[in-house]
C-alpha cells in the first residue's frame, strides 16, 4: 500500500485497527506526522474514569472504543481499545 492509501488508517503491527472515518468529529490533514494512534488497555471503563478525572474529554466510537480528541492532545488523537 502506498503512503497516500494509508493516510487515514491507524495501524498496529501492520494491521488496520481504525479507519479515521470512524472517529467522530475528527478531521485530519495530509500533513506529515501522526494523526492518531491506538493503545490496548485491560479495562476501558477504568481508563475512561482515569482520563476524565484528569480533565481529558473522552468520546466513544461506534465500535465501542474510546478516544481523546486531537484538539486536546496537540493534534494527535489517542484511541483506547480493550485488549
Amino acid at each position: 500500500m502506498s503512503m497516500k492509501t494509508e493516510i487515514n488508517k491507524i495501524l498496529h503491527m501492520g494491521h488496520v485497527v481504525h479507519d479515521m472515518k470512524t472517529i467522530p468529529g475528527e478531521a485530519f490533514t495530509s500533513s506529515p506526522g501522526f494523526a492518531g494512534y491506538a493503545v490496548k488497555v485491560r479495562d476501558l471503563a477504568i481508563t475512561r474514569r482515569h482520563l476524565e478525572s484528569n480533565g481529558f474529554p473522552v468520546v466513544e466510537t461506534a465500535r465501542g472504543d474510546i478516544f481523546v480528541p486531537s484538539a486536546s492532545l496537540l493534534g494527535t488523537a489517542l484511541i483506547f481499545t480493550q485488549g
